[in-house]
């Protein structure tokens, strides 16, 4: 024992050795300190200063179960932060289907249709799109001969026609003259 110690472990006052009748540190002065008991010392440990409220919990390390048949293969350092991922392109739109007719068909189609329709006679086929799983078609019919050729009355029909090539609508979008340029 060192000489500041006590028979029971604890510091004395003054490094003496702990009497029984005297009043230590901590106790009230008319209430005698237990035989047994440790006495009380002034200074406190460190961890015991700071709040709880801010004490962080020290991580537990948990040791991995190791597989006892299979050969375990070394794996790499977690990183700190990983990396997020990155994002995959937004999926395409879904495209319409593709008409079962190929342009010239569904050209070909559009001309009959409206001839059969109207009673016109189809000067030309100016524009041919694919539009919601079918064809527009758009047609310039001869709605008025007349003598020069040049100085006919001209229309031009839009025409939807579905998958199979069957008209759906029509419509008249515009009157002209046949020599008549317009922008």
């Amino acid at each position: 024992m060192s000489e500041t110690e006590t028979p029971q472990g604890g510091m004395g006052q003054n490094g003496g050795m702990a009497q029984s009748g005297s009043a230590g540190l901590g106790e009230s002065a008319g209430q005698a300190a237990p035989v047994n008991a440790p006495p009380v010392h002034p200074v406190q440990p460190v961890a015991q200063t700071v709040p709880e409220a801010q004490m962080v919990p020290e991580p537990q390390m948990v040791p991995e179960p190791q597989a006892a048949s299979a050969p375990v293969a070394p794996q790499a350092a977690p990183q700190a932060a990983p990396d997020p991922a990155p994002m995959p392109d937004p999926a395409p739109e879904p495209e319409p289907a593709k008409p079962a007719l190929t342009v010239v068909q569904a050209a070909q189609k559009a001309k009959r249709q409206l001839q059969d329709i109207t009673g016109l006679d189809v000067a030309t086929i100016s524009g041919m799109e694919e539009f919601e799983g079918g064809w527009r078609a758009y047609v310039n019919m001869v709605e008025l001969r007349r003598v020069p050729t040049t100085s006919d009355v001209l229309a031009t029909y839009e025409a939807i026609l579905d998958a199979e090539g069957e008209l759906v609508t029509y419509k008249r979008l515009r009157r002209f003259l046949r020599g008549q340029v317009s922008e």
